[in-house]
């Protein structure tokens, strides 16, 4: 548990740092077994903050499929640039 939004930053930026580096290993694995990797990709997206009176579940509930298709379209767009 985080006391600051500074502090909460760092550590999902340290668990995702590390759950890349696994991923890297585990492609590297599976290519060794002559296996094709699967596309594993990382997508951090808060949905709910009390202290900030943030809860974008209701929001999300609210969106038609055609804007669901375009917020992931944009979401993944947004990793390949990463």
């Amino acid at each position: 548990s985080c006391i600051t939004y500074e502090d909460y930053s760092k550590a999902v930026d340290q668990v995702a740092f590390l759950l890349k580096d696994l991923y890297k290993h585990y492609r590297r694995y599976t290519r060794s077994k002559g296996e094709e990797p699967p596309d594993l990709k990382l997508v951090v997206e808060e949905v709910r903050r009390d202290d900030l009176n943030i809860d974008l579940l209701a929001q999300k509930a609210q969106r038609s499929p055609s804007q669901r298709e375009r917020d992931r379209r944009a979401r993944d767009q947004e990793q390949r640039t990463k």
